[in-house]
């Protein structure tokens, strides 16, 4: 059966995960100190969940190792115990995204993605989804057509330049740049490679974050006018 506990511990085991990931491009091994604090994650919730399975994934002690008076574990060991320790939580608990989901306020977006969080796909193809909402909805506010030129950057600068763009994300243009910027930088770090290669190391934790950014900035842009119907609002600066 759910459990908010249960689903806890497992978005902090995920964060493990993340860490040991980037980590795994400079060394291969982890600190003492970064398994204890695992250890204590599966210890206090054991005793939560009244589940001492949980106590089956903490690492053994032989498989810390020695070496010149340093100590130090193997990520790709740790990484397997931490692994099991998640499929264990999932098939018991049966526990799926709709929690975290339900943070999404866009409607469409919510819609787009919910059966995404809960399938096998690879997680890009959640991020995919997200950024071709956000490219339908700036052409819907601006009344553009869907073609070659209204789509990716082309479509960004069209309608959210702070200069010349359809739409006026704020009167203050700081703002306007702030949001133009953003949204290059969502279409430039993210949308081109999830339409372009399969990025296997976009997991679930990565894959929500950047759909709550553009969820956050649809409903930015959902508050957005047409450019003809402001251009007799004098312009603002940010006093700052």
């Amino acid at each position: 059966m759910f459990s908010k506990d249960a689903f806890t511990l497992c978005k902090l085991l995920e964060g493990f995960e993340s860490t040991c990931e980037k980590q795994k491009s400079s060394s291969s091994v982890v600190s003492p100190a970064f398994i204890m604090k695992f250890h204590s994650y599966l210890v206090d919730y054991s005793k939560i969940l009244k589940d001492e399975r949980l106590l089956d994934y903490k690492m053994p002690v032989n498989a810390r190792v020695s070496s010149n008076g340093t100590e130090y574990y193997w990520v790709s060991e740790f990484e397997a115990m931490l692994s099991q320790a998640i499929i264990h939580l999932k098939a018991r608990y049966k526990f799926d995204y709709s929690v975290e989901i339900e943070m999404i306020k866009d409607e469409q977006l919510k819609i787009k993605c919910y059966s995404l969080f809960n399938s096998e796909y690879n997680k890009d193809t959640i991020i995919m989804q997200a950024t071709t909402v956000l490219e339908d909805r700036l052409r819907n506010l601006a009344n553009l057509k869907r073609n070659k030129d209204n789509k990716g950057l082309k479509l960004i600068d069209k309608t959210l330049n702070p200069q010349s763009g359809l739409l006026r994300a704020s009167n203050i243009m700081n703002e306007r740049e702030g949001i133009f910027q953003i949204c290059r930088g969502l279409y430039l770090a993210y949308r081109n490679e999830t339409h372009h290669a399969i990025l296997d190391d976009i997991n679930m934790e990565n894959a929500f974050k950047i759909t709550m950014m553009i969820d956050q900035v649809l409903i930015i842009l959902n508050k957005t006018k047409n450019h003809e119907s402001t251009t007799s609002i004098t312009e603002k600066s940010n006093p700052n």
